[in-house]
C-alpha cells in the first residue's frame, strides 16, 4: 500500500509539473497571482506600484528561504536577461509616487536632505527614474555609495548603460553591470556631506537627473554618516507626462539653483574622491585606492597637538582619552583639545574607560553607576564628536576576560537610546600580541585574536571596533606592507596583524562593521623596550598607510578600514619617546599622510 501510494504522488507530482512548468516559467503576472500578500503590502508601504521594483524589493527584506523565494530569484534574473515576458501594464509610479515628489520609508528623509528630481521633459524616448531611495546609516551598512539600475521599458535589466556622476565642478562615468540580484548595476563612493553629488543617465538620449546626494542625515546633514542613495532609470518611449516641468536652461554639468558643494570643496576641477574601481564596493584599484573613511581623510593621530601645518586641510582623524570617569582634569583636557581638533577639521574619537587602569566594571552591580557617568559624558562631548570607544585593551588593563568585557558593553549599548542621536559606540579589541584572559582573571591558553573573537561572539549591537597595529621594523620585517614572522606567533608579529583582526571580526560582523586603527606606531614591547624615538625608519608611516589602502580596495567581505591613527602626537612626558614632536621624519612623513590624496 505505501508503494502504491508512493506511485500516485509521483504521478501526481508529474502532472502538476506538466500543468505549471518549471519554477523559472511562472511569469511574475502568475506570481503575484499565488502570493497577492507581496504586492498588496509592498505597495501600501512604499507608495510604489511597479511589479518589477516589488519583487526586487520583497527579494531584499523577505526572510523567507523557500520556494517562493527561489521562484522569485529565478523571475527577476529572467526579466534582467530580458528572457521573460515582462508584467502585464507595467505601471511607474503616479503624481503620488513620482520621485519628484518621493513617497514611502524614505520620502520625508529625501525631502529633509533636500534631494532633488530634475526632469528632461522629452517629448520621445528618455530616461526616467523611476525609483529613489535613500538607506540610512544602519541600513547601509558600512557603505556609503550612490547607486544606479537601468531597466529597459518592460522593467528588466539592462546593462552597458553609461551613467554620469556629478559634483559642483566635475564629472565620473560608469557602465551599468549585470552584477547578482538584487545589486544595483553601478555605483560612486561619497565622500563628503551636504548637497554635492548627482547622477543621470548618459547615453545619449535625454535623461532625468538626481540633485543633492551626499553623505550625513536629516538630523546632522553636516555629519559624513555613511548613507547610501539607490536610484532606478528606466528607458521610455512615450511622451514625459504634462506634470512633469521641464528644468530651465542648465548648460553642461553645471547644477542647478540650490545645487552648492560643501564646506572645504576641492579646488576646481579636483573630484571629491578617488574614482571609483571596479569593485562592487565602489572601492577603487590602487593607486587612488578608497579609505572608506567617514572623516574624509585616512590619516589621524592619537592626541593631536595642534600641528595644523602637519594636517593641512583635507580632514583626518585625532583620538582623546578620559581614562577615568571621574577623572574630571582628564575630562577638561580632552575637551579642550578635542575642541581644538575640531576647529582645525579634525573627526574626534572620544576614548571612555571606567577607572584608570580598569577599561570597564568588572561587576554588575557597578554598571549603574558607570551607565549614567558614561552618557553624562557622551552628552558633553557630542559637539565636538561622535564616536566613542567603550574602553582599551581589557585583557591586559585589569585582566578582564572577553565576557565581563561584553556584558559591559552590552550595558552601554542597550542605554544608547539614551544619548544624542547619531552617536556610534566602538567596541575596543584586547592588545595585539598579548595572551588571553580567563575568568578568574589570569592569564590564559590562546592568545588576543582568541580573546577577541569570544568577545565578537558574545555581543549583539556594536557600531564598529577601536583596534590597534603596531610594528617594528627593527623586528622580522621592516615593511609594513609585508607579513611579519617573530617569535614563531601563530598570529602576524607586525602592523600586518590589523588584518588577522579583521578577519576575527568578519567571522562574526562580516564586512558591516567599520574598523578603526586608533593606535599604531613602530613600538612592539612597551616602554622599557627601544621605543618609536629609536625604532622609526623613514618612509614606514607612508607603507602603513598603503598597506591600509590596499586592504581596503580588495577587502572582499571583510570590514573597511576608515582610520590609521599614530600614537602619539603631543608630547605629554609618559609617551614623549612616542611622540611625533620628538620625531621628525616621523613627524614628515604623518604631514605627508596627510596631504596625500589617495587616503582621502
Amino acid at each position: 500500500m505505501r508503494r502504491f501510494h508512493g506511485v500516485l504522488m509521483a504521478a501526481a507530482l508529474m502532472v502538476l509539473w506538466v500543468m505549471t512548468g518549471p519554477a523559472g516559467a511562472v511569469t511574475l503576472d502568475e506570481f503575484f497571482q499565488q502570493r497577492p500578500d507581496i504586492p498588496d503590502n509592498i505597495s501600501k508601504w512604499s507608495g510604489n506600484t511597479d511589479k518589477v521594483w516589488i519583487l526586487r524589493e520583497w527579494i531584499k527584506i523577505t526572510t523567507e528561504r523557500n520556494e517562493d523565494y527561489e521562484t522569485a530569484r529565478r523571475i527577476l534574473a529572467d526579466l534582467e536577461k530580458g528572457t521573460a515576458a515582462p508584467p502585464s501594464t507595467p505601471t511607474v509610479p503616479g503624481p503620488g509616487g513620482s520621485p519628484t515628489a518621493p513617497s514611502g520609508p524614505s520620502a520625508g528623509a529625501l525631502e529633509k536632505l533636500g534631494v532633488r528630481v530634475v526632469r528632461c521633459g522629452a517629448d520621445g524616448p528618455h530616461w526616467r527614474l523611476v525609483d529613489i531611495q535613500w538607506l540610512d546609516e544602519q541600513a547601509a551598512g558600512g557603505r556609503h555609495h550612490i547607486y544606479v539600475e537601468t531597466q529597459n521599458e518592460g522593467g528588466g535589466r539592462q546593462t552597458g548603460v553609461e551613467v554620469t556622476f556629478f559634483w559642483a565642478d566635475g564629472e565620473t562615468k560608469a557602465r551599468t553591470e549585470d552584477k547578482p540580484a538584487p545589486e544595483l548595476g553601478a555605483n560612486f563612493p561619497m565622500y563628503h556631506a551636504g548637497n554635492c553629488y548627482g547622477a543621470r543617465v548618459s547615453d545619449g538620449l535625454p535623461s532625468d537627473k538626481v540633485e543633492g546626494m551626499g553623505l550625513g542625515t536629516p538630523e546632522q546633514p553636516a555629519f559624513t554618516i555613511h548613507t547610501c542613495f539607490l536610484l532606478t532609470f528606466r528607458k521610455e518611449s512615450r511622451q514625459a507626462p504634462p506634470d512633469e516641468t521641464p528644468p530651465a536652461p542648465n548648460p553642461g554639468n553645471e547644477p542647478s539653483d540650490g545645487f552648492t558643494p560643501p564646506p572645504g570643496n576641492p579646488a576646481p576641477g579636483e573630484p571629491p574622491a578617488p574614482a571609483p574601481g571596479s569593485d562592487d564596493d565602489g572601492a577603487a584599484a590602487p593607486p587612488a585606492a578608497s579609505s572608506d573613511s567617514e572623516s574624509g581623510n585616512l590619516a589621524g593621530v592619537h592626541w593631536y597637538s595642534g600641528d595644523k601645518e602637519m594636517i593641512g586641510d583635507r580632514g583626518g582623524w585625532n583620538v582623546e582619552t578620559v581614562c577615568g570617569l571621574d577623572q574630571g582634569g582628564q575630562v577638561d583636557t580632552a575637551m579642550q583639545n578635542a575642541r581644538r581638533a575640531k576647529e582645525h577639521g579634525l573627526t574626534n574619537i572620544i576614548r571612555l574607560d571606567w577607572r584608570g587602569g580598569c577599561p570597564v566594571p568588572k561587576e554588575p552591580a557597578e554598571f549603574q553607576a558607570y551607565g549614567d557617568r558614561f552618557i553624562e559624558l557622551v552628552k558633553q562631548f557630542s559637539g565636538v564628536a561622535r564616536h566613542f570607544i567603550v574602553g582599551n585593551e581589557p585583557n591586559i588593563e585589569s585582566f578582564i576576560n572577553a565576557q565581563r568585557y561584553a556584558a559591559a558593553f552590552t550595558y552601554i549599548y542597550n542605554r544608547k537610546k539614551e544619548m544624542p542621536a547619531g552617536i556610534l559606540l566602538l567596541a575596543c579589541c584586547s592588545a595585539t600580541f598579548s595572551p588571553n584572559v580567563n575568568a578568574e582573571g589570569k592569564f590564559a591558553d590562546g592568545n588576543y585574536l582568541d580573546w577577541m573573537a569570544d568577545m565578537c561572539n558574545r555581543i549583539t549591537q556594536v557600531d564598529g571596533f577601536a583596534i590597534h597595529a603596531y610594528g617594528d621594523p627593527t623586528q622580522g620585517n621592516a615593511d609594513p606592507r609585508q607579513p611579519c614572522n617573530r617569535n614563531g606567533w601563530p598570529f602576524d608579529g607586525g602592523f600586518q596583524s590589523f588584518r588577522d583582526q579583521a578577519k576575527v571580526i568578519a567571522k562574526k560582523w562580516g564586512d558591516s562593521k567599520p574598523l578603526y586603527i586608533t593606535e599604531c606606531n613602530t613600538d612592539t614591547n612597551g616602554l622599557d623596550a627601544p621605543n618609536p624615538v629609536d625604532t622609526y625608519q623613514s618612509g614606514w608611516l607612508l607603507k602603513a598607510y598603503e598597506a591600509v589602502r590596499a586592504y581596503n580596495a580588495a577587502r572582499g567581505g571583510l570590514p573597511p578600514v576608515r582610520a590609521l591613527c599614530w600614537f602619539v602626537d603631543r608630547d605629554d612626558g609618559q609617551w614623549g619617546s612616542f611622540a611625533l614632536r620628538k620625531i621628525p621624519k616621523a613627524r614628515e612623513d604623518m604631514r605627508a599622510a596627510f596631504h596625500d590624496p589617495a587616503n582621502r
